[in-house]
């Protein structure tokens, strides 16, 4: 039964990404979040040197978009 509890705690693994870049690194943020499965969680901070700079990321709907 010890097999079929760790198998079990393998799947209840929740999988977590955390994405850090400035305006410079926005087109491989991008493709990094469009090569995640839709279920993946977790955050993304993006630093801009203005407020005016707008930041439009697809991402997965479990991910959250920071923009500082």
């Amino acid at each position: 039964m010890a097999g079929a509890t760790r198998s079990r705690t393998r799947k209840d693994v929740k999988r977590q990404v955390l994405l850090v870049t400035d305006e410079t690194g926005l087109a491989e943020t991008q493709a990094a979040l469009a090569a995640l499965p839709l279920c993946t969680r977790g955050s993304v901070f993006v630093e801009v040197p203005d407020a005016a700079v707008e930041v439009a990321l697809a991402h997965p709907p479990r991910m959250v978009v920071t923009v500082i």
